[in-house]
């Protein structure tokens, strides 16, 4: 039997998350300098595995389950232009309605966060064999359930000083999905003495899920507490399809045994990188479909206990 624990300092990303341009000709009548697109400011953030494995007792096979777990709540950006007039800032989400925000109005701040809720299982059968005298490989295949919660909001104002119309816009989205499938890898050593080994595995999964994003656009005064919030757009984009999942990990790793070898603990340390295919699907009103990645990547490092 095994036991395995990991403490992991991860960063967690989604392509085409951009909140804000600025660069755009203002109302100054006067050609704007070289502007950028917007982003969050990703952080990295700590999580855990924990894992239990058996011997199977049968040609060396072994059945290992591990979950995982990353929550981020920190991940967040702001910008802004002080003149009206003059800025050159202008929103990349925008709910549209009675006051006819588009992508060419002027907005003088924008804010967006991001934050995601991030639970997996994996379930493989394997078997240890050694290549040659210095090279070990574990190929292995199996079950991956995931399922996570990532919400994403972005604010703009358009006018600070404006007490009475609306001038603050914001749209929310609340990201769910579920997903379980076939998942199928290798792990590797390389031994540079019976302790010490280089480690690289790579595994790819396939999961039918579930996306689920459910978008609001509200808008409201920002300096008054007179004026109730509008729902300007209340909807959501659920449906059911096939996704890829691609793992990477390498590290180095220190192995020991004692009591005769009944018992064996092993200390590894490295890079983990996971790319999840088209998992943004946070929409536009007038745009549906994938629109980018869900990254992680960061440090692992890992205990295992075996007796």
């Amino acid at each position: 039997m095994a036991i395995t624990a990991s403490f992991i300092y991860w960063t967690a990303r989604t392509d085409g998350l951009g909140y804000a341009v600025s660069g755009y000709r203002s109302n100054a009548d006067v050609n704007p300098g070289k502007g950028e697109v917007k982003h969050i400011d990703w952080d990295f953030h700590p999580g855990f595995k924990v894992g239990l494995g058996l011997g199977l007792g049968h040609d060396g096979w072994d059945i290992m389950a591990e979950y995982t777990w990353l929550y981020t709540s920190t991940d967040s950006d702001s910008t802004s232009q002080a003149n009206l007039n003059e800025s050159t800032l202008r929103p990349l989400w925008y709910p549209g309605g009675p006051n006819n925000v588009s992508p060419s109005t002027a907005i003088t701040s924008a804010r967006a966060s991001y934050d995601i809720d991030l639970n997996v299982i994996d379930l493989e059968l394997g078997r240890n064999f050694f290549v040659s005298r210095y090279l070990k490989i574990r190929p292995h295949f199996g079950l991956k359930g995931a399922w996570y919660d990532a919400d994403y909001s972005v604010r703009y104002i358009l006018d600070s000083d404006e007490a009475v119309e609306p001038n603050a816009y914001r749209t929310r989205f609340d990201h769910d999905y579920w997903g379980v499938g076939i998942r199928t890898g290798f792990d590797t050593a390389w031994h540079f003495t019976r302790s010490f080994s280089i480690v690289g595995e790579i595994a790819l999964s396939g999961l039918w899920g579930q996306f689920d994003a459910d978008r609001r656009d509200t808008d409201f005064n920002s300096n008054s507490s007179d004026i109730e919030t509008r729902v300007l757009l209340n909807t959501e984009n659920q449906f059911h399809t096939l996704k890829p999942i691609m793992e990477l990990f390498l590290g180095m790793r220190y192995d020991t045994w004692f009591c005769d070898e009944d018992f064996h603990f092993s200390l590894e340390a490295g890079w983990e990188e996971q790319i999840w295919w088209n998992h943004n699907q946070y929409f536009r009103v007038y745009e549906e479909g994938s629109h980018g990645d869900l990254v992680f990547q960061g440090l692992t490092l890992k205990a295992r206990f075996d007796f």
